[in-house]
């Protein structure tokens, strides 16, 4: 079964990487560019998806909603 895409799960995986973030935060200046890549891979595998390296920019992982935005995007790729 798959993961439904929920803000509350997704500030906790955030959370594993940095205490401070908030759902306000701009992630992407937060984390740094290694962080990005563990938080990416930490996604796929917890939502058992594909995450489109087109999509993998600064700009779609500034904010939660716009993480969430992603997730579900690339919710129809299976890893």
């Amino acid at each position: 079964m798959k993961k439904k895409f929920d803000i509350n799960d997704l500030n906790k995986i955030l959370s594993s990487f940095k205490k401070n973030i908030k759902t306000n935060s701009n992630i992407s200046e937060i984390l740094d560019s290694i962080e990005m890549l563990d938080l990416i891979s930490k996604l796929e595998k917890e939502y058992k998806i594909k995450i489109n390296s087109k999509d993998i920019n600064y700009e779609n992982f500034s904010s939660t909603l716009k993480i969430l935005n992603i997730l579900k995007k690339n919710a129809k790729t299976k890893k």
